[in-house]
């Protein structure tokens, strides 16, 4: 534990560390191991986690493949994709829709990446063979012209 004064000398912070990067949960201390005054417990390392995956989300710079990844990785993060659509703030067939563009056959998946298709489209082909994929994809460029 530490205790920080601040600039004035008005005021004094303890703040009591716990790790939480190889826990899931942040153990809970008991009362009396704080010390006396003691109003927050400061937990290092699954917020600054959550908080970076977050971020890294809301980038405005991102191809639709790393958001895809950056959504994955916070589905995985929090469980299920209604828990991370209700901490993003999005809706969950967004998260849905954008995990589904990394079920598709790598040659779509290139084709996305270097703009000889649009997301419109392959979304939502993943479930499909790689044969239907590719057909349904030319069907809807087609459709587009």
């Amino acid at each position: 534990m530490t205790q920080n004064s601040f600039p004035s000398g008005s005021a004094t912070a303890t703040t009591s560390t716990t790790s939480a990067a190889s826990t899931p949960t942040p153990a809970r201390r008991a009362a009396d191991d704080l010390d006396n005054g003691a109003q927050y417990i400061v937990v290092d390392g699954h917020r600054r986690f959550e908080a970076a995956f977050v971020a890294n989300y809301h980038r405005d710079d991102m191809t639709d493949f790393e958001e895809a990844h950056a959504l994955k990785a916070l589905v995985d993060y929090y469980g299920s994709q209604t828990k991370a659509a209700k901490r993003l703030g999005i809706p969950q067939n967004t998260i849905s829709n954008k995990g589904s563009l990394l079920k598709l056959t790598p040659e779509l998946q290139k084709d996305l990446a270097t703009g000889v298709r649009k997301v419109e489209h392959v979304r939502n082909l993943g479930k499909l063979s790689p044969q239907e994929q590719k057909a349904k994809a030319d069907e809807r460029a087609e459709a587009a012209r």
